[in-house]
């Protein structure tokens, strides 16, 4: 993260409250994206970890009902939330600031003039509720609860070998709202991911989107290692991150490349190294700023 830190006097250590306080707010103003990618952080997390869920699992074929109650507190975690927000509203008790609310301000505030309400982000996030595997999520609680099922089937299609299960979502961004259409192909034990992103803000004139392609197993060796490539490209406005930055009415590129090695240790664990390399711009789960990305982890196997 880049920091914005205002020039001051010799004499910083007489500086008053009101005069902190000043400083305090120019800094709120001249990062407005960190902030709001601070906000949508935990949002974010939850649809990276439900996207996570499916793509690990979707060869398979099924679900167990730890990761089915998993699945729906994950994607249904925004529309859940932000139904709760409302009701509370209309029956007149006071709603502290949350993350909805601060993402409402903050993005009103960046632009210069209040757009988006309250209303339209729960209208755009009840999409989540087209979606069968929800409904099979809810239905994985009953079944175990009363017959003891522990694993369920992931709704698709299918054609031959293939099987293919599209899902619709909505998400919070530093432009705006933006809808997610995931599309999971599976074939041959492999599982391929193509994301597209849309996104229409009363802030812009234009559109902004992007596209994610990703795979488990371009190639593996025996079942000791896996290679698998993910590869993004979007077209979308600036973020504003450095201190001079203001908002444009324009579209820039920009791409994500990956590699994603996994090795298999043992029967119960692997140990995974994922490289990026990035420009700079907004995608789910990854560092806004551009360069050379690591991460590393473990895969527990039960």
């Amino acid at each position: 993260a880049t920091f914005y830190t205002p020039t001051m006097s010799v004499h910083d250590n007489t500086t008053s409250k009101a005069e902190l306080e000043k400083i305090a707010e120019e800094v709120m103003e001249k990062l407005k994206d960190q902030n709001i990618l601070i906000i949508i952080g935990g949002s974010e997390a939850n649809s990276v970890l439900g996207k996570e869920i499916i793509f690990r699992h979707f060869s398979q074929g099924y679900l167990d009902h730890r990761n089915y109650n998993l699945l729906y507190k994950t994607f249904g975690d925004l529309p859940e939330y932000i139904a709760v927000h409302l009701l509370l509203i209309l029956r007149g008790i006071h709603v502290p600031l949350d993350d909805i609310a601060s993402y409402i301000q903050v993005i009103n505030t960046k632009h210069g003039y209040n757009a988006i309400r309250s209303e339209d982000i729960v209208w755009a996030s009840s999409v989540f509720w087209l979606n069968p595997i929800l409904y099979r999520s809810i239905e994985s609680f009953y079944t175990y609860l009363f017959w003891g099922q522990t694993q369920s089937p992931i709704p698709h299609f299918s054609v031959g070998e293939a099987r293919y299960m599209p899902l619709i979502r909505m998400g919070l961004t530093p432009f705006g709202l933006t809808y997610y259409l995931d599309n999971y192909v599976s074939y041959q034990a492999r599982t391929f991911l193509a994301s597209f992103q849309l996104g229409s803000s009363p802030f812009y004139t234009r559109p902004y989107g992007g596209l994610q392609l990703r795979t488990d197993r371009l190639w593996s060796y025996q079942d000791f290692y896996r290679l698998g490539v993910e590869a993004h490209i979007w077209h979308q406005p600036k973020l504003l991150m450095q201190p001079n930055d203001t908002v444009e009415d324009k579209n820039y590129w920009g791409g994500l490349l990956g590699l994603d090695n996994q090795f298999r240790v043992s029967e119960h664990f692997s140990l995974n190294a994922t490289v990026l390399y990035k420009t700079p711009g907004f995608v789910e789960g990854v560092e806004a700023a551009g360069g050379l990305l690591w991460r590393a982890g473990l895969t527990l196997h039960y």
